[in-house]
């Protein structure tokens, strides 16, 4: 996106022959260092997941039926009767 915006008035000097206004280098410039600074600090942190994505894992895992996980949690069977 850094590319696309910083690029525009390059390509406005090119195909128009101006730059469109004044200023428009220095603001195509600005976009470019915005841009590239989104990117860096977008990479530190790890991307979140999509609610939606969450919801349709949990739909896929509950058809898949009981997990060893469900299990855990539940009573041991009772004893049984040894011979007498």
């Amino acid at each position: 996106m850094a590319a696309v915006f910083g690029s525009l008035p390059l390509a406005g000097r090119i195909l128009l022959g101006g730059w469109g206004f004044d200023g428009a280098a220095g603001i195509g410039c600005l976009c470019l260092l915005v841009g590239a600074y989104f990117h860096i600090v977008s990479r530190r942190f790890p991307a979140v997941p999509d609610p939606a994505t969450i919801l349709e894992r949990a739909g896929q895992r509950a058809c898949a039926g009981p997990s060893r996980l469900s299990r855990v949690g539940s009573a041991p069977p009772p004893p049984r009767p040894g011979p007498h």
